[in-house]
């Protein structure tokens, strides 16, 4: 009887042992991520001259991929605190043999590019210019297959007295072949959302170091004007919060005619368009708001998507900040 209670004891011994030390392994494996994690981003932050932070990184050499989430890229200082880039998602499958000799030979490449922001400070000077980019050799770079998921592109000219923000809403996924080399990437991420928004005449003189040479983009296609005008999304904050929030941004960008705060609706004129927002209560803690722009009868669907997207910016950073 005794020796079956010991065994019993020394087999639960050997379990907790066992416990302790598979969660002593996890903690030290998933320190091990958050170290590699803190490198890339404090390397990046400095080689850019800006704010890089990840969500998830995550490298398996052995197995030959890596999976990035929530990769940001905040503006330079001297812009608005906004972020530059948003890329909720990055999926890398490579070579894991060349990976040990420095060069990336990636099979297939996932892109998710949710936001890009453009803007222009007071003398006109683009966020993009004012990035620190390092002047060293590229590395050996190749990629079979990519594909580029584009949401949003964001300009944001402040040269005005009061800043003009328009959205291009595209919502485009892009498949691509043979990518050869890191500068032939950097074009497609920077060119194609430019493109496919229409913006034109943009030059990036900033790529100098990393690409050899300006990069001008003459862009031939032409922005549909003919677009529904109006946007809207549901936002987690109060009803009479969100108003004043609204408020204060249609003020902030333009000339407010009038509201109405029982009724929930604002008024406003914003370089020449006319600006509407209505705001319905969905629950106590979550507001649905309706953004509607024309200059005379026709629909502004940059400008409408503009004005949401600095609410929302400004609804996020409020929330972080408890106010």
């Amino acid at each position: 009887m005794n020796k079956i209670k010991r065994s019993k004891s020394n087999i639960k011994v050997v379990l907790i042992f066992f416990l302790i030390l598979g969660l002593g392994l996890f903690s030290l494996f998933s320190f091990r991520h958050q170290v590699i994690k803190y490198t890339v981003e404090s390397f990046l932050s400095q080689s850019l001259g800006a704010k890089v932070s990840m969500d998830k990184f995550h490298l398996n050499a052995a197995l030959g991929y890596l999976d990035i989430e929530g990769f940001k890229i905040k503006n330079p200082p001297g812009f608005s605190d906004n972020i530059m880039l948003d890329l909720p998602k990055i999926s890398v499958k490579f070579d894991r043999i060349l990976f040990t000799t420095g060069r990336l030979y990636a099979n297939y490449c996932d892109i998710h590019l949710k936001k890009l922001l453009l803007e222009k400070d007071k003398p006109g000077r683009m966020n993009v210019d004012s990035l620190k980019i390092s002047g060293r050799p590229a590395p050996i770079f190749r990629v079979s297959l990519l594909n580029l998921q584009i949401g949003q592109v964001i300009e944001k000219d402040c040269r005005y007295a009061k800043p003009f923000i328009k959205g291009h809403d595209l919502n485009i996924k892009k498949t691509y072949r043979n990518i050869t080399g890191i500068n032939q990437l950097v074009l497609l991420m920077l060119t194609d959302p430019l493109k496919e928004a229409g913006i034109k005449g943009i030059k990036l003189y900033g790529l100098y170091a990393i690409l050899g040479t300006p990069v001008a983009i003459p862009i031939a296609v032409a922005v549909d004007s003919m677009g529904k005008g109006n946007v809207h999304k549901d936002i987690n904050i109060p009803a009479d919060k969100l108003f004043d929030l609204s408020l204060k941004v249609l003020d902030d960008l333009g000339d407010i005619k009038k509201n109405n705060r029982s009724k929930k609706t604002i008024y406003a004129s914003i370089h020449g368009a006319g600006v509407s927002i209505v705001l319905k209560e969905k629950s106590k803690d979550e507001t649905k708001i309706n953004v509607t722009a024309k200059w005379l009868f026709l629909p502004e669907h940059e400008v409408a998507s503009g004005v949401l997207y600095e609410i929302v910016e400004r609804a996020g950073k409020n929330k972080k900040t408890g106010i």
